[in-house]
């Protein structure tokens, strides 16, 4: 099937373009409506320990994509797509790993400074406030 590699953003929307899908779902586990959907997309989908709820759902010929955007979002999930490889984890822990590995790559980069700038590198300052890092030497 096609889908997620082939989304783009237009003006803020995403293009979905998964085929079409009809579900009638009442209280389901998400986990396994997420499981339904790896056979359906051919993904591998790995969930995150923790992931928990129900979905409710009535879709007439949605594209598959746009039915798991929607069923992510009303339970407060998000996913990481690597490879052929889906990890779906609660939006806060994915943001979390987000903003480690930022953080990680700020450090590596104002430590790149302080070598470059020599012996004016070691008053090098790594500011991590609202807005961005700002290295000020």
């Amino acid at each position: 099937m096609t889908g997620l590699a082939g989304q783009t953003v237009l003006a803020g929307r995403k293009e979905y373009t998964g085929e079409p899908i009809s579900m009638s779902l009442k209280d389901a586990d998400v986990r396994e409506v997420l499981r339904t959907f790896a056979r359906l997309s051919g993904l591998n989908i790995v969930i995150q320990p923790g992931v928990r709820g129900t979905v409710t759902v009535e879709l007439e010929r949605v594209p598959w994509d746009q039915a798991l955007d929607q069923i992510l979002k009303i339970n407060g999930l998000g996913y990481e797509l690597e490879g052929n490889i889906m990890r779906i984890a609660p939006l806060n822990v994915l943001e979390q790993e987000a903003r480690r590995a930022l953080w990680s790559g700020v450090e590596k980069l104002a430590g790149a400074v302080k070598a470059t700038l020599g012996p004016r590198g070691r008053n090098a300052v790594i500011d991590k406030g609202w807005g961005g890092p700002t290295v000020t030497v």
